[in-house]
């Protein structure tokens, strides 16, 4: 690309040049100017599309190169002139397009024909009379010395030797620092060719700029090559956000790939491509589900054991209740119907929490502003529990949530009841709930003033069936725990005994919008 940069622009910089230095000359201006932009042009076409390819065809560029560069020089004043310094600019040249060897080819063509040209003016061949240019004098001039000759030549050489001597070191400099870029490059290129994960990039308009084998593999496209426009069904999965898919890949493997997409900007921000990376997670899926089986069989049976614990004791009162029923039936049948009644309803009640927590549906996501459903919550909670004061510090109305709404109501209604159970023994009695920002997240908190949880029972309050109250099935907590799992929630619980518990529920992601949907 630079090369060809060089071989276009050369005809409009003799052009102009000439132009430039011919305009005090005399009528045969247009002549020489015509000379010179010819030149150059059939010089710049033959290396454009005749000696592109053929190596050794670039020492007749530079031939054709210095005559135009001497035909400047003289009709800018000869030995006057100082656009020798157009010579400098040759040898820069062509040592940056052939490196240290041409630096010195070009030094020794470009002042032989600074000498011939200097012979040339000393002896007559051309000369300047009136500032105009002449030609065939034959005969020396009078008023010039040979030592000017030979001290302008030698000032020249000396020049270009200097310049041809830096040329070389920059032209080294250059391919060293070029040489060192390539093996980054190449090995840069081996590293991600090596990766286990898939990559592929494109540029602004889709065309694959880099893809490596792991990418062919699980994406089944094995048409991607660099250069290549990418198939409109990769094009989809790189105009999307950062997802999960199944793919059968070109051994017939079906795997599932986590998709991870960036942008690739300019300076300026602008988006100059995409790099879409694709990693294997099917081996780490089967393994979460495996170990959550093994988990969910041992809350099955911890849960089981806790049933028949439970069981056994509101089993245990009816028994006794139906005893002494048959032995005085007068004295004691409305307090045996009244014990038989409550624990027959706390067997329902477990029953009833038990099937909420295995069964739990799949979330029907919508989003909903959380100013109104918090404040129906509370103002419900409130009115059933008027034992207690709640005080609530809602969130502004623009605020949004992307949840299960009834599933999200759950969350509020056990952390509430669950606070309500420390609070209505406690001298204060208060429940607090607040609904607070922090960065991206929503953290909702439900405070309780109750006496706390022992630290020895902190790691055990989510678990199934496990109660300090001795009321209720112990399963509100862990209830609370799986809808929030399902939905990505985080549960915390900060509890100091004799100060009350306070239990958050944090939310990432959410926005603000003015109306609602």
């Amino acid at each position: 690309m630079r090369d060809e940069a060089i071989a276009f622009y050369r005809p409009f910089f003799f052009f102009l040049i000439s132009l430039i230095v011919s305009l005090p000359l005399d009528t045969m201006a247009p002549f020489y100017i015509s000379l010179i932009t010819f030149a150059s042009s059939v010089n710049s076409l033959s290396e454009m599309f005749i000696f592109r390819k053929k190596s050794g065809f670039w020492v007749l560029n530079l031939v054709i190169d210095s005559f135009c560069a001497s035909f400047v020089i003289v009709l800018s004043g000869g030995t006057d002139s100082s656009l020798y310094m157009l010579f400098f600019l040759v040898i820069l040249v062509y040592t940056m397009k052939k490196g240290a060897k041409a630096a010195w080819f070009s030094l020794s063509i470009t002042m032989m024909f600074y000498l011939v040209l200097l012979f040339f003016q000393r002896y007559g061949v051309y000369y300047y009379w009136d500032g105009n240019l002449m030609f065939f004098r034959n005969t020396p001039a009078e008023d010039e010395e040979s030592y000017i000759y030979f001290t302008q030549f030698l000032y020249a050489l000396i020049s270009s030797l200097i310049i041809s001597a830096m040329s070389v070191w920059m032209e080294e400099k250059s391919a060293s620092k070029t040489k060192q870029l390539e093996y980054v490059r190449h090995t840069t290129d081996d590293i991600l060719r090596s990766m286990q994960e898939g990559l592929l990039t494109v540029n602004s308009v889709f065309e694959t700029v880099f893809v490596n084998p792991s990418f062919i593999l699980f994406s089944g496209l094995g048409n991607l090559s660099p250069g290549a426009k990418v198939p409109d069904k990769a094009r989809k999965w790189l105009e999307e956000n950062n997802y999960s898919i199944d793919l059968v890949g070109l051994d017939g493997k079906k795997r599932n790939l986590k998709c991870d997409l960036n942008e690739i900007k300019d300076q300026k921000g602008k988006v100059i491509g995409r790099i879409m990376v694709l990693n294997d997670i099917t081996e780490i899926l089967e393994k979460d589900k495996k170990i959550n089986e093994i988990n969910q069989l041992a809350v099955i049976g911890e849960m089981s054991a806790n049933i028949a614990h439970e069981l056994r004791n509101p089993l245990a009162s009816i028994r006794v209740s139906i005893d002494l029923l048959s032995k005085n039936i007068e004295e004691n049948v409305n307090e045996v119907a009244r014990i038989a009644k409550t624990e027959i309803d706390r067997i329902n009640k477990m029953i009833e929490d038990f099937l909420s927590f295995s069964k739990l549906p799949d979330p029907k996501m919508k989003i909903f502003g959380l100013r109104d459903v918090v404040g129906d919550v509370v103002k419900a909670f409130s009115m059933a529990r008027q034992d207690v004061i709640v005080e609530a510090k809602l969130c502004p109305p623009e605020w949004y949530i992307f949840a299960d709404k009834n599933q999200f109501k759950q969350v509020l209604f056990n952390l509430m009841g669950n606070a309500y159970k420390a609070a209505r023994d406690s001298d204060e009695k208060r429940i607090d709930v607040k609904t607070v920002r922090i960065e991206e997240k929503i953290v909702i908190s439900v405070k309780d003033s109750g006496v706390g949880i022992r630290p020895q029972s902190l790691s055990k309050i989510f678990n199934p069936f496990f109660t300090e109250s001795g009321e209720g099935s112990g399963l509100g907590l862990s209830i609370v725990k799986k809808i929030a799992a399902m939905h990505g929630w985080e549960v915390r619980v900060e509890s100091e005994e004799g100060r009350g518990s306070e239990f958050f529920v944090i939310i990432e992601g959410f926005e603000e919008r003015k109306t609602s949907e």
